[in-house]
């Protein structure tokens, strides 16, 4: 069930209008529709564009994606959930600590957070979970530079684990995988945890969707789903609110997620304080 169009290949929109969760919602960053500032959040320096990729009730979790002009600044103010980000392009400053394309930076419940954008600007996204449990207050603001993560290549997929839920700040878990095998197949499976994917580059072949870069795909919690990589390989991000286990389809005892990148001989990344 696909509820919502890909870029470039269907134009119809979602509506945000029910208040139950959709199992599946596609979205697309360049075509979401801007608005104001989440909850917690505040703007210092104009002009900042923050488009709304997913929100409402029907979206199990949030993310929205910021564009900055050079030394834009956005403050996070002590938000009740953690938020992740993920660098897409440009710079971003933090306590003057740059972090260029491909870094991650958590700001967990109860921390104060400000965010500069470099001399060229700054693309980054932001995933939280707005219907989770305030379990989690720690306070810090913690990240992994661009390049930093700990990469393992097996069997024609590149594997980096950024977050592993294991923070006891946040327990967000963020894994990025680049699949270099033009139609490789993923089974029918499920998570344990709400989940949104991103593709960063390639193409995701969902059913007759053929979801390219900005595409996201939000999968609530025991929904079961399969894909493609497309005819150029694929490469996303993957966001969950804490640790997941993946289930295939037919089998009824789930994996600790974290337990198949140890297997593979992948550790997650370090992350330091900033």
């Amino acid at each position: 069930m696909l509820t919502k169009a890909s870029r470039g290949h269907c134009h119809e929109k979602y509506s945000l209008e029910e208040t139950a969760v959709r199992p599946i919602i596609l979205a697309d960053i360049a075509t979401a529709s801007p608005g104001e500032a989440p909850d917690s959040v505040r703007l210092l320096a104009e002009p900042t564009e923050i488009r709304h990729v997913l929100d409402g009730a029907k979206a199990p979790i949030h993310m929205f994606a910021y564009q900055l002009a050079a030394d834009g600044m956005v403050v996070w103010d002590r938000p009740a959930q953690a938020r992740t980000l993920y660098v897409r392009a440009g710079e971003v400053v933090i306590r003057e600590s740059r972090f260029g394309a491909g870094s991650v930076i958590v700001i967990e419940g109860d921390a104060e957070c400000t965010v500069r954008a470099g001399s060229d600007g700054a693309d980054f996204i932001e995933f939280f979970d707005h219907r989770g449990p305030v379990t989690r207050r720690g306070g810090a603001v913690h990240a992994v530079p661009g390049g930093a993560s700990p990469i393992v290549d097996r069997d024609g997929v590149r594997s980096s684990v950024y977050s592993d839920a294991r923070c006891p700040g946040c327990g967000v878990w963020l894994h990025e995988n680049h699949i270099r095998q033009p139609g490789r197949h993923v089974d029918l499976h499920s998570h344990t945890e709400d989940e949104v994917i991103v593709v960063m580059e390639g193409e995701m072949v969902v059913g007759a969707r053929h979801l390219g870069p900005g595409s996201v795909l939000s999968v609530a919690r025991d929904t079961l789903y399969k894909f493609d990589a497309g005819e150029g390989g694929l490469r996303f991000i993957n966001y969950r609110p804490s640790r997941p286990r993946y289930l295939r389809h037919g089998e009824s005892e789930p994996i600790d997620e974290m337990a198949i990148y140890d297997q593979m001989g992948l550790a997650s990344a370090t992350h330091a304080l900033v």
